[in-house]
C-alpha cells in the first residue's frame, strides 16, 4: 500500500530521487522497475511497479474490447505514452519531457503521490486545484439528504 505525499524535484536532466521510504520496497517488489503513463482522468502521471502494471495490463485483457468499446480506448491511452523507468544507483527516476508537458508539469518541483498500487505525479497547482474539487465532492456526497449507501459503513 502506498500512501503519503512528497515534495520532490528535477534535476537538470529531469530526474529525481524516489523517497527513501519506498526504494527498498520497490526494491524488493519489483527490482525498481516501474511504468509511467498518463492518467486516465487528471493532469498528472502515474507510475506503477512493474509487478502492478502487468496485473492492470492483464485485468484490462481479460475484457472484451468488443462488448465493451470503452476498454479499448483505456488501453490506448495507457499505452500509447507509457515508458518503462528504472531506479538507478541512487534512487532517481528520469521524466521524459514529452509527459511532463502532458501532465503540466512545466516547474521543477512536483509532488510524488502514494496512491495505494501506483503512485501520482502532479504539478503543485494542479494537486492544489484537484485538492479543492476532491473536498468539495466528498462534503457533497457527505451532506446529501438521502443516505449514501457506499459511505454507510465507513469510520472516519
Amino acid at each position: 500500500m502506498l500512501y503519503g505525499t512528497h515534495e520532490l524535484s528535477f534535476d537538470d536532466k529531469s530526474r529525481a530521487v524516489m523517497p527513501a521510504q519506498f526504494r527498498q520496497k520497490l526494491k524488493e517488489e519489483c527490482q525498481g522497475e516501474l511504468v509511467l503513463t498518463q492518467s486516465l482522468f487528471d493532469p498528472c502521471l502515474w507510475l506503477y511497479p512493474q509487478t502492478m502494471w502487468e496485473q492492470l495490463l492483464e485485468d484490462l485483457n481479460a475484457i472484451s474490447t468488443l462488448a465493451h468499446p470503452a476498454v479499448l480506448s483505456m488501453q490506448r491511452l495507457l499505452l500509447s505514452g507509457a515508458q518503462s523507468i528504472k531506479l538507478d544507483g541512487q534512487g532517481r527516476f528520469a521524466v521524459s519531457s514529452e509527459l511532463r508537458d502532458l501532465a503540466g508539469m512545466t516547474e521543477k518541483k512536483f509532488f510524488l503521490l502514494g496512491f495505494q498500487h501506483k503512485f501520482e505525479l502532479w504539478s503543485g497547482s494542479a494537486l492544489r486545484e484537484r485538492q479543492q474539487q476532491d473536498r468539495e465532492r466528498v462534503s457533497a456526497a457527505l451532506r446529501g439528504t438521502e443516505p449514501n449507501e457506499l459511505f454507510a459503513n465507513l469510520r472516519i
